[in-house]
């Protein structure tokens, strides 16, 4: 614990005296008729919990231990991550790709490198089309339905995100059209064999989303997701979901192929121009399936977000502090619970 915390230290002594300089507009590339902008993130976590689990700080949400275990810190810089965008114009048309990697694959043998997300879009007038691995539509936004930006992950540090949510990065095909009013309509063909659409529309102190899942092997569900600006500084969060046979598409804490409902509820406060404060509670429940499956998965989580050197959303350092509570059950009666705190040093770089 001693030596993970002396790397958060050292990178906070390095990159504070970095964050400290004026901020600088987007560095950008420009070949031809095509502009690239880079960006990424350089991140340290460091997470202690109440047992032992296998995985690094991805904690695996639905894998609690049932049985007692020691307690484990550990550090690691995986998370990091690194991005680049291309843009350009073609007569009518409007031509966009987006690359994004990490350092989070914990596959024995392989390399740490991986892509998160890899697509090509292209816009005419109101449409869209995109193609590549992108976010489920099942994911989330807090404006908009962008794959690259606004999305509703929560604030969390936790790189797996948050018991509640819905949706992986997938490979689709997606189609989009923009509407009035800022309403917006997309239906996407991903790669596990479900068609997926989604309503969405953007007003002055409301974000809200209508989700639908059609699939192999009966896959249904429906559900809705909000993100409601209550006044200038608080915001609550929520996304709910019903489904048959395709319960898991929430993170995954539950079996494949079982019927079940998941939820999410939270509120963020920015509590001042850079500091902010969360808390969320999340909960998966599945129809019964074998004795040894999860029947439930809950967790709720507090933290903060100290932003330097500039507001939330344009900013060069964060500190961030979370503290979570896990609780699964499966069918055989057997439960098992978890508390884990999770400190984050990012210096992000455009």
């Amino acid at each position: 614990m001693l030596r993970s915390g002396y790397i958060l230290v050292a990178l906070s002594a390095t990159i504070g005296s970095i964050a400290a300089q004026e901020q600088r507009p987007p560095w950008t590339v420009k070949v031809g008729n095509v502009q690239f902008r880079p960006a990424g993130f350089l991140d340290v976590i460091e997470t202690t919990r109440s047992a032992t689990m296998v995985d690094s700080v991805n904690t695996p949400l639905g894998s609690v231990p049932l049985s007692d275990t020691p307690a484990q810190t550990l550090a690691s810089a995986r998370h990091s991550r690194l991005m680049l965008t291309s843009t350009s114009d073609v007569g009518k048309f409007q031509f966009r790709t987006y690359l994004e990697s990490d350092f989070m694959n914990t596959a024995p043998g392989q390399s740490p490198y991986r892509w998160r997300q890899y697509w090509g879009q292209v816009r005419f007038g109101k449409w869209e089309l995109l193609g590549g691995q992108a976010w489920s539509l099942l994911r989330p936004n807090r404006r908009g339905i962008a794959s690259d930006a606004d999305m509703m992950n929560t604030d969390v540090v936790e790189p797996a995100y948050h018991v509640g949510l819905l949706g992986a990065r997938r490979r689709q095909i997606r189609l989009t059209r923009s509407f009035g009013n800022n309403f917006t309509v997309a239906i996407a063909w991903e790669g596990t064999g479900n068609t997926v659409a989604k309503i969405v529309q953007d007003r002055r102190r409301l974000h809200w989303e209508l989700q639908a899942l059609s699939g192999i092997h009966g896959h249904r569900g429906a559900g809705v997701a909000a993100v409601y600006s209550v006044m200038p500084r608080v915001r609550l969060i929520t996304q709910d979901f019903w489904s048959r046979h395709a319960i898991s598409e929430a993170l995954g804490v539950v079996p494949r192929g079982v019927n079940g409902v998941s939820m999410i509820q939270g509120v963020e406060v920015q509590a001042r121009r850079t500091l902010e404060i969360y808390a969320y509670g999340g909960v998966v429940r599945a129809a019964r399936s074998a004795e040894t499956a999860n029947r439930m998965v809950g967790e709720w989580s507090v933290g903060l977000n100290q932003f330097l050197n500039g507001t939330f959303d344009r900013t060069r350092l964060r500190f961030s502090l979370e503290f979570s509570h896990l609780d699964r059950a499966t069918w055989a009666n057997r439960t098992g619970q978890m508390n884990y705190v999770m400190a984050l040093v990012r210096y992000s770089f455009n």
